[in-house]
């Protein structure tokens, strides 16, 4: 007479299965990593670890979704942090699977193109001014926070 604890031994099944193994960025633009779960398969427990960092719903920055057929981890506003590489792993009865995406990513830049490749100026004279294309490749760039230097004679002042 006692008491004894009886475990079983954990297999390596599938569970999930990753959307995408790799995942690229645009700094300050929203991504979402979602596994689907194998029908038919019970999941007990399923969770992510990013870079090291066990994320859960009350993670700044970070939002779960859980349904019946796919668990989805969405970074609100990607950063250069996020670089790397998030894991999700999922646990059944006697089993357990994880499926990890890579996670790649460059900053946003603002690429500036003269609409005339020569403009004339008079000194002295006010008017002349340069125009200019502005184009972007991520949404926490704009106008508004970027600054155009003064060119004179070919240098930067």
């Amino acid at each position: 007479e006692g008491v004894f604890e009886v475990s079983l031994p954990t297999e390596q099944e599938d569970l999930i299965q990753a959307l995408n193994k790799e995942v690229n960025f645009v700094e300050g633009v929203k991504v979402d990593l979602e596994v689907q779960k194998v029908p038919g398969k019970t999941i007990t427990e399923i969770y992510w670890m990013c870079n090291g960092e066990r994320i859960t719903a009350k993670t700044p920055g970070y939002k779960i979704t859980n349904k019946a057929k796919y668990n989805r981890l969405t970074i609100e506003s990607t950063q250069e942090k996020d670089k790397g590489s998030c894991t999700c792993f999922a646990k059944g009865i006697g089993t357990e699977d994880s499926e990890e995406i890579t996670i790649s990513g460059e900053a946003g830049s603002v690429t500036l193109t003269p609409m005339k490749s020569t403009v004339s100026c008079t000194a002295g004279k006010k008017g002349c001014r340069v125009g200019c294309n502005y184009e972007t490749n991520g949404p926490n760039v704009n106008q508004g926070n970027t600054k155009v230097c003064k060119i004179v004679n070919g240098k930067d002042t």
